[in-house]
């Protein structure tokens, strides 16, 4: 898997990936879990959204949204 150094790398790439093709569900998607796991989680419920909103039934995005509200209640 990725170790954590690469998130920033992968996160600035998707950021000019999503620039460029902004109605991209997948590419949104790709964005928020490089986000999510690097504990930027604000960016990447805002990408999830994003995802939702332009495929309703994209349901990995739904279980990446998920995952934030347990984790973030876990630490609670």
């Amino acid at each position: 898997h990725h170790q954590l150094k690469e998130y920033p790398d992968e996160v600035r790439v998707l950021r000019i990936v999503v620039g460029k093709k902004d109605k991209s569900p997948v590419i949104h998607y790709k964005l928020g879990e490089a986000l999510r796991l690097a504990g930027e989680t604000e960016d990447a419920v805002a990408n999830y959204r994003i995802v939702i909103r332009l495929t309703p039934n994209f349901l990995p995005a739904y279980r990446s949204l998920v995952k934030i509200f347990l984790e973030k209640n876990n630490h609670y």
